[in-house]
């Protein structure tokens, strides 16, 4: 019943190179800044893409904690990268405001 099939219709997904594909031309990681102030570690933070759209919100997006006290600020510089699921994630923000000393 296969057999009339090629392997690429069989298997459409036999490579993980065939994911990536769609996604060719743009770029893996986007340079962004914080749209608004972080209230809490907790909280999930809107992003802004310039290159995009100097105004458009993304997220709210993830973002990785430097310490138990340090927030990003509105217009802090971020990287932005997304997910299988199209959602924002920061992986990295600066400046360093710096935390206790």
């Amino acid at each position: 019943m296969l057999s009339g099939l090629s392997r690429r219709q069989r298997f459409p997904l036999s490579d993980v190179r065939d994911l990536f594909n769609e996604y060719e031309d743009q770029a893996p990681l986007w340079l962004g800044k914080f749209a608004t102030n972080v209230g809490d570690l907790n909280d999930l933070a809107p992003v802004i893409i310039p290159d995009f759209d100097p105004n458009l919100q993304w997220g709210p997006a993830r973002w990785q904690t430097r310490d138990d006290v340090t927030l990003p600020r509105k217009g802090d510089a971020c990287l932005i990268a997304f997910d299988n699921h199209r959602n924002p994630w920061v992986i990295a923000w600066w400046p360093f405001s710096g935390g206790p000393t």
